[in-house]
């Protein structure tokens, strides 16, 4: 049996476009006078230029008001530093000048003790200047030139009295270092921490002894 096997072709559906539903109208009332239109267009606000150079010259005197701060405050603590520094070096050297002056005082005082003890001539010394002085003080009439100061060694130089207020030296005063001229006794008195001579003579004279007070005993 020659029969085709195909399948029966489906029947097409045909669809009809729908209508676009019209728009609504919306009623008007033809009394309502129109809108008016507004010729008024909204600007956004500008920012002035004045007011853009105002806030940055504001800006500038700040940042230099800052700056100038920072600077004063920084020199300030500088010379505060500085100041303590030159307090604590004045103290210092006051110090050291106090130290200087206590150690030239002291080095003064050794100085004098030691020029005193080596210099300082002893009482025999002063008692043998003071009768030098009055031998040399006379002159030679013959030739005018003054006196030599002779003393022997073979006796002693100074003989004092008790009570250390007067003494007597046996020296020579002649005309030369050689002279052959006898002996004399000096008498001299302590007069305010000085020796003076009253007379020399080979003897004691009684009238100068006894006008002066001088005491009989030495030694």
């Amino acid at each position: 049996m020659d029969m085709d096997m195909k399948p029966a072709p489906k029947p097409q559906q045909t669809f009809e476009p729908t209508p676009a539903a019209s728009p609504v109208e919306t009623a008007t009332d033809p009394f309502k006078p129109d809108a008016p239109i507004s010729n008024t267009t909204v600007m956004k606000p500008k920012r002035s230029g004045k007011g853009k150079k105002f806030g940055l010259f504001l800006l500038v005197i700040a940042l230099i008001a800052a700056t100038g701060y920072g600077v004063y405050y920084w020199q300030h603590q500088q010379v505060d530093k500085l100041a303590k520094q030159v307090q604590g070096l004045t103290a210092y050297v006051t110090e050291l000048n106090t130290q200087i002056d206590t150690l030239n005082a002291n080095a003064e005082k050794a100085k004098t003790a030691a020029v005193a003890a080596t210099v300082a001539p002893t009482t025999d010394q002063q008692v043998i200047t003071a009768v030098q002085d009055y031998c040399q003080a006379q002159v030679d009439p013959t030739t005018a030139k003054a006196l030599v100061f002779v003393q022997p060694t073979a006796t002693k130089k100074v003989l004092y009295s008790t009570d250390k207020k007067f003494t007597t030296v046996s020296a020579v005063c002649g005309t030369t270092a050689a002279t052959k001229d006898p002996a004399k006794t000096y008498y001299a008195k302590l007069s305010d921490k000085t020796w003076i001579v009253m007379y020399a003579g080979t003897t004691a004279d009684a009238t100068a002894t006894k006008l002066y007070n001088i005491p009989t005993t030495f030694n």
